[in-house]
């Protein structure tokens, strides 16, 4: 555009011809796109994100995860998954409102996003569950990981309209062992299993699966 802006164009082109046939030069038709454009990438956030987040949503982390598990299974790479869950969430909801709930969702997503590499998927998973799968990732880091995010949250009270508010998460923590038929489906239930244990045993805690 003039101002410097960009835009999206269509451009269609047709040649003329003079009276005796030959070419006398082209007709080119420009139709601005730009909002079509834009109305097809809204589409394709929504196709693809959680709509309060920014994260990823389910269906498209299932889709992601399950091509990154089996390449992971293929190749004998390493492979982890965490699994988040905002302790006493519902009291927040019902202390404070459900628009600081929400602050409290988006907050605990933006720390998160920020905790990881770009190619870790993260995912809000429901309600106030996440899910992350970090490729190349050894189970001893994917621990890391998780210790780290956890003792972010719990040292950043979330700013609300109602003021701020102390968040802490048990995560459970789950990886590919090399050898083990394993489904992804299966790596999500050992680290929820592995996530109730943290809650179990008093929350704001990491847990690791393991088969002992």
């Amino acid at each position: 555009r003039k101002d410097g802006g960009e835009l999206w164009a269509m451009i269609s082109t047709n040649s003329i011809r003079d009276g005796q046939g030959g070419f006398a030069g082209v007709l080119a038709m420009v139709a601005d796109i730009t909002d079509r454009k834009r109305m097809e990438e809204t589409l394709r956030r929504l196709a693809t994100q959680d709509s309060l987040t920014g994260l990823f949503n389910r269906r498209y982390f299932f889709a992601v995860a399950k091509r990154e598990f089996q390449r992971s299974q293929r190749y004998g790479h390493s492979l982890a998954l965490l699994l988040l869950d905002i302790d006493y969430f519902k009291r927040i909801n019902d202390a404070y409102g459900h628009r600081a709930g929400d602050q409290v969702l988006r907050t605990v997503a933006g720390i998160m996003r920020n905790g990881l590499r770009q190619v870790d998927i993260p995912c809000r998973y429901g309600g106030e569950e996440f899910v992350m799968l970090l490729p190349e990732t050894p189970l001893d880091t994917a621990i890391a990981v998780a210790q780290r995010l956890g003792a972010t949250l719990a040292a950043t009270p979330i700013s609300t309209e109602k003021g701020p508010l102390p968040v802490t998460v048990s995560i459970g923590v789950a990886g590919l062992i090399n050898g083990e038929s394993l489904t992804l489906d299966l790596l999500l239930e050992r680290a929820d299993q592995a996530m109730y244990t943290a809650k179990q045993a008093g929350r704001n805690r990491v847990q690791v699966w393991r088969s002992d």
